[in-house]
């Protein structure tokens, strides 16, 4: 919701035909639409990638190697957006899956905190090692179910309700 209001702000100022890359994540708790949907119905962008991968700020920002990952279903746009941001200790790959990367995006940080917990109770290497490995089963098969670089698709829909 809170993408949705500080967009509203932006409606009939933001030009629908300027490049625009999404750094948000997550998925909004009343439509269970992605940061990419909501950003194309408030604002009709035209021209839209979403930027996402393991990565802190912080460590980007003290010139930490990172890797991320750029995707978009204009793969000439993915590419520009390469070209800007990459340098030589930030590393941006190029993907024509939207869903996929937000999706996971979104969901590798539930998995985070599920570690993060996992940690503060002293569960252990062994524990989180299966934690993670369950995880990515469970990730691949709801990437399954959405169906890869289709827009949503009622996989989605049954999930949800």
């Amino acid at each position: 919701m809170y993408l949705r209001n500080t967009l509203k702000r932006f409606v009939g100022v933001w030009p629908k035909a300027l490049p625009t890359v999404s750094l948000s994540k997550g998925i909004e708790n009343d439509t269970f639409q992605r940061p990419s949907e909501i950003l194309h119905e408030v604002l009709g962008l035209e021209a839209l990638a979403v930027l996402s991968g393991p990565s802190h700020a912080e460590e980007v920002s003290r010139g930490r190697p990172t890797s991320v990952v750029v995707a978009s279903g204009d793969e000439d746009l993915a590419r520009e957006w390469q070209r800007r941001l990459s340098t030589d200790r930030f590393r941006v790959y190029t993907n024509p899956d939207v869903v996929g990367v937000e999706m996971a995006g979104a969901l590798k940080n539930v998995i985070g905190i599920a570690a993060g917990i996992g940690d503060g109770l002293g569960c252990g290497d062994n524990a989180k090692s299966a934690m993670l490995t369950r995880a990515l089963v469970e990730m691949s098969r709801f990437g399954i179910a959405l169906g890869p670089n289709r827009p949503r698709s009622p996989a989605w829909r049954g999930w949800a309700t």
